[in-house]
């Protein structure tokens, strides 16, 4: 976190120490001993290299550094040249060299299609849906209850069947709005509504995806965050009204998530799903000042929305957009603003097992060999698109770890981008 300047808690680690090796064909005096470490949350992955100085004595054209795939590489500047400098590069005992190796920005649709549905009725509601034992934080209160709209909304303490929408602030406080429009489901084509709520500890399925959209949460907010109670809302293939003139239809997703103090609404948007648009209200309200439009609330093309993701740094086919719903008088601190860290500016060796005790019979101690597959349950997320998430890597006695069916025997360190994608070289 300190390194990277964010907020980041990591839920599976590999580390692997090249102890005392020598460099081919072995008959030097001289070793090496450094180490790499894989950390990542299912969401952000990184790369961690810890060398001390002294520690590396031989030297030769090595590769530091990494290559996912496409133009998602980098190369140490000591890549190549005399690599053991980077034992020493700081001055100090130890250096370490940390890569991001993926940061999902985007959050898919939630699977709910099976659970609670609105009925296909114009300017329907939801019955109460309880807000859980904590309750729901929005604005300067908090609320007991919420419902879902058939246009495109949450209302919280009452129902509420407004179909035209205007932006905040307005006489509609305590509501939240993914796309607030006059929306029409009637009718066997007019598209269904469906919602859930999940609850921790209720059960794994609720688990699973409290923990997977806490984590979004954080990473999107640089916060710490973990859910306790969600409710998530899917419009799926519906019409603008009147329903029966027109065939395209808007497919879009609302969850609102809580732990009792913070709350966040999660709008989450599909590249190619958002086909007819009006003036809707994007955005929230929730009393006073605290309200929010996002900026293309009462634009004729709201339903550009859902191809913003394709306008960034790494393209997305999703879009998602989150807000801040609750306040407790003061502002969570942010990653980049002055806090105070306790940590040593420096990570040494992590203690663990020598890779001669991982491979299997035939390869204990052996030349360009590499371990048994290592399994990642969580999933590590590595290069340049929201689809790259490895289960499998690999260690390597050539000084690398390499993802998926990749098993490299006898590879020459080459500057990178190479044949070889999904490396990583400490």
């Amino acid at each position: 976190s300190n390194s990277q300047q964010t907020v980041f808690s990591g839920s599976w680690m590999l580390v692997a120490t090249w102890d005392q090796v020598k460099a081919f064909p072995g008959n030097s005096a001289n070793t090496n001993t450094f180490q790499g470490i894989l950390i990542t949350n299912g969401w952000r992955s990184y790369a961690v290299f810890t060398y001390k100085c002294g520690l590396l004595e031989w030297s030769g054209e090595a590769t530091i550094g990494f290559y996912a795939e496409g133009d998602f590489y980098m190369n140490h500047p000591l890549s190549g040249v005399n690599s053991t400098q980077i034992a020493c590069v700081n001055g100090g005992l130890w250096n370490n060299v940390v890569y991001s190796l993926k940061v999902s920005f985007s959050l898919p649709f939630l699977d709910v299609s099976t659970v609670l549905k609105l009925p296909k009725f114009l300017d329907a509601t939801s019955g109460s849906i309880q807000t859980g034992d904590l309750g729901f934080p929005i604005g300067n209160s908090t609320q007991n209850e919420v419902y879902v709209s058939t246009n495109g909304y949450f209302s919280f303490g009452r129902p509420i069947t407004a179909f035209e929408a205007f932006p905040f602030p307005n006489d509609f406080n305590y509501l939240v709005a993914p796309f607030w429009s006059d929306i029409d489901i009637r009718g066997g084509d007019g598209g269904e509504i469906y919602y859930q709520v999940h609850s921790r500890g209720s059960n794994s399925v609720s688990d699973e995806l409290l923990d997977k959209v806490s984590v979004f949460i954080s990473g999107n907010q640089q916060t710490v965050f973990s859910g306790s109670w969600m409710l998530v809302a899917t419009w799926d293939s519906v019409k603008a009204f009147p329903g029966d003139t027109m065939n395209e239809t808007n497919t879009f997703q609302g969850t609102l998530v809580t732990n009792g103090e913070e709350s966040y609404a999660e709008f989450t948007y599909q590249c190619g799903l958002m086909e007819w648009s009006v003036r809707a209200t994007i955005g929230y309200y929730a009393d006073g000042d605290l309200y929010e439009n996002h900026p293309l609330t009462g634009s004729p093309n709201a339903n550009e929305i859902a191809c913003l993701g394709n306008s960034s740094s790494q393209p997305s086919q999703w879009t998602n957009v989150v807000y801040h719903v609750s306040y407790n008088g003061s502002e969570v601190p942010k990653a980049n603003e002055n806090t105070t860290v306790e940590e040593e500016p420096f990570l040494s060796f992590i203690a663990g097992n020598k890779l001669a005790t991982v491979p299997s019979v035939g390869l204990p101690r052996a030349p360009s060999s590499h371990s048994e597959p290592i399994h990642i349950p969580v999933g590590l997320p590595f290069g340049s698109t929201t689809t790259v998430v490895h289960s499998v890597v690999y260690v390597g006695t050539n000084g690398l770890f390499s993802f998926g069916s990749v098993t490299p025997t006898k590879l020459d360190p080459v500057m990178f981008p190479g044949s070889v994608e999904y490396v990583v070289a400490p």
